[in-house]
């Protein structure tokens, strides 16, 4: 049984809070690159039913309201982590 219960409202007000962060704060905002990055990490392969409101509403809202962000979507930790070493040569302990 998965349950969780969060509005479209709650979910999209977390989210731009994200999206604003990473507008102000991201790579293209520090001039280090051409766009800024967001990643929504979760556990879809795990959450199927819960997590879909979140997953839906980032892809949507990315591409609505936030063009010039590239947006990225992991389904483990783990994945996130090796997707962050990659980029910044950091470790996730």
């Amino acid at each position: 049984m998965q349950v969780a219960v969060y509005s479209r409202m709650q979910v999209e007000r977390c989210l731009r809070w994200a999206f604003d962060y990473t507008r102000k704060y991201g790579k293209k905002a520090r001039g280090v690159g051409d766009k800024n990055t967001l990643a929504l990490v979760g556990k879809t392969n795990v959450l199927t039913y819960v997590y879909d409101l979140w997953e839906r509403a980032f892809h949507e809202i990315g591409a609505r309201d936030y063009p010039t962000s590239r947006v990225i979507t992991t389904t483990s930790m783990p994945a996130a982590c090796g997707w962050s070493r990659a980029q910044s040569g950091s470790m996730c302990s």
